[in-house]
């Protein structure tokens, strides 16, 4: 979303400075982004790739897409965060290369691409 719970823009004149991390349900942070700088509708859809890719060591610990707004003068806002995964529920879907996820609420969707190996 482009606005926060109050209607509000996430930064003052302009569009929300986009970045994600993966988190765990306790917020250990495993993976933080670099930053899309004053992201509009127009800008969507956006995209990450990571180099090296991400690996995952714990098949059955639950992950989260956690979207944030940057600031630079103030502490970062968190614009939302997507329902928890699994790598091993991906397994048992027969290994997927698309995962689409979104937040409980229907407002913050990701797709994530996966390479297996």
């Amino acid at each position: 979303p482009f606005t926060d719970e109050n209607g509000a823009g996430w930064d003052l004149n302009s569009g929300p400075d986009l970045y994600f991390t993966i988190i765990d349900s306790v917020r250990n942070l495993y993976a933080s982004s670099s930053y899309y700088v004053d992201l509009t509708p127009s800008n969507l859809p956006v995209q990450w790739d990571f180099n090296p890719e991400m690996q995952y060591s714990n098949w059955n610990r639950t992950y989260f897409i956690d979207l944030w707004d940057y600031d630079a003068v103030s502490n970062d806002d968190e614009i939302g965060f997507t329902v928890g995964f699994t790598i091993m529920e991906q397994v048992n879907a027969n290994y997927p290369t698309t995962v689409s996820l979104q937040s409980s609420n229907g407002k913050i969707k990701v797709r994530l691409i996966l390479r297996w190996q």
